[in-house]
């Protein structure tokens, strides 16, 4: 049987027969499912800060709670703007559910999962 490539970048390959990604194969006969999870971002990077910042603000006087104020709103700004979420390309097997690889962009992720599900299919 010819093996048919789905997708093949730097970091996945997927054929009619196998799927690679970061280094481990798994044989596409073997997949029942996939899927894609996301993972929140952990709330304790949004609570440091602002608990920092709330320290700053008790302890000192007026100078250093404009300071607190300044690293509430950073804080703030790196939890919603530059903190993505993960998201992961779940496979289950005969063997088990692997999260197989992740990442932060979603299109990737759905590109993957899109050529996994053609790979099932093509079987």
């Amino acid at each position: 049987m010819e093996e048919i490539t789905f997708l093949h970048d730097q970091n996945v390959l997927v054929t009619n027969q196998r799927y690679i990604a970061k280094g481990k194969t798994y044989a596409v006969r073997n997949i029942s499912s996939v899927s894609i999870v996301k993972m929140n971002k952990p709330p304790i990077l949004l609570l440091l800060p602002v608990f920092f910042a709330f320290l700053v603000y008790i302890g000192f006087d007026n100078y250093y709670k404009y300071l607190s104020i300044i690293i509430i709103i950073l804080g703030l700004i790196f939890w919603f703007v530059i903190l993505k979420n993960n998201y992961i390309v779940k496979i289950q097997t005969n063997s088990g559910e692997i999260k197989s690889i992740f990442s932060k962009e979603r299109p990737y992720m759905v590109k993957i999962v899109e050529a996994l599900n053609q790979a099932i299919i093509h079987n």
